[in-house]
Order: structure tokens, then C-alpha cells, then sequence
């Protein structure tokens, strides 16, 4: 059966990058056929880049179909799940950015997204009920606010899930240690 890797990188990021290009070929090597995209991030909003990543989706998936996302990138592939039957997804340090999250962001991170993607960012409550299976995954050294909203999305989750803490890894893929977790994912 043919199986499909989508890869979306965090905010700022391309999946040009050294830790995007080593996921890409240890798929291709465990036989997925791997789709990078590169959302468009500066000056758009989170509904612009789920939007560009529907426009790559088939009408109708062949085979098993599963989503790879960093951090916006994760928040991406979660929102377009409730448009399109992946199998499973990956959702590498999920921010907290959900509608019921955005109470609690601070200051220095409003300032930084601006007002257009915080107003965006507050239509898209967290879609627990989804179905589908999920691994959640966090750098243990990652913020521990971070690491507990992770672990209450976890548990609201009505589909398949997994919860991994990376040991030694921050918010950052480039930790050899977060990718050795990732390809035993993908295996």
C-alpha cells in the first residue's frame, strides 16, 4: 500500500533545512513518498497557511496518509485534519495557540505574531474529537507551560494517541535526540 509523508516546518523555517532534509530521506527510505511544504508565514495568518497546505492535498487520499509538523507547523496539519482523512499525525512541540489558549499568551508573543494572527489564531478551538491517530511529541526542555498544554490536548484527544517527552531536546528539531525519536516514529 502506498503510504504519504506530509512535512510542515515551525514559523520562520523551510523544510529546506538540515532537520527537514533528514526526515524527508529517512522516509523515502522506509518507502513514503514525502511532500515538503513551506507555508508562506510572513504576512499571513494561520488560516492563510492551513489554506496552502489544503491546496496540496488530494481530493482523495490513496493509501495511508500521514502528517509530519514542527511546532505552526504541527498547529497546521491539526487544524487541516478537520478537513482532510489523514491516518495519523505527528505534532512535534504544538504551541499553545488554541482559541481556550490565547488567554494565557503573553505580551512579548502577541507583540511578536501581531494583532491580525491573534485574531486569527482565536477561530480555531483545539479539535479534540478528531479520530484520528496522533503522536504528541515535546522537547523535555521545552518551556514546562508548553509541556503540560501538550499533555491536556493529549488527554482530550478521542482518537489513537501516543505522548512522548524527548529527553534532552528543546524546542528544536535540530537536537540529533528529537530526530532519533521521530524516525522511530516513522518506522
Amino acid at each position: 500500500m502506498k503510504k504519504t509523508l506530509y512535512v510542515l516546518p515551525g514559523f520562520g523555517e523551510s523544510t529546506q533545512d538540515k532537520p527537514y532534509r533528514q526526515i524527508a530521506r529517512f522516509a523515502k527510505s522506509l518507502g513514503y513518498g514525502v511532500v515538503m511544504h513551506t507555508p508562506k508565514w510572513a504576512r499571513a495568518t494561520p488560516s492563510d497557511w492551513i489554506a496552502g497546505f489544503q491546496k496540496l492535498l488530494p481530493e482523495k487520499p490513496a493509501g495511508k496518509v500521514t502528517v509530519l509538523g514542527f511546532s505552526f507547523g504541527a498547529y497546521v496539519a491539526i487544524n487541516t485534519a478537520k478537513l482532510f482523512p489523514f491516518d495519523r499525525i505527528i505534532a512535534c512541540s504544538l504551541p499553545p495557540f488554541f482559541k481556550d489558549d490565547i488567554k494565557d499568551i503573553d505580551a512579548d508573543t502577541r507583540a511578536f505574531l501581531g494583532k491580525r494572527r491573534m485574531e486569527d489564531l482565536a477561530k480555531y478551538p483545539f479539535p479534540a474529537r478528531l479520530g484520528v491517530r496522533i503522536t504528541l511529541m515535546n522537547g523535555a526542555e521545552e518551556d514546562q507551560e508548553d509541556i503540560v498544554k501538550s499533555d491536556g490536548y493529549c488527554a482530550k484527544w478521542t482518537g489513537p494517541k501516543k505522548r512522548i517527552l524527548v529527553e534532552g531536546a528543546e524546542h528544536d528539531l535540530e537536537t540529533g535526540r528529537y530526530l532519533a525519536v521521530i524516525k522511530r516514529e516513522l518506522s
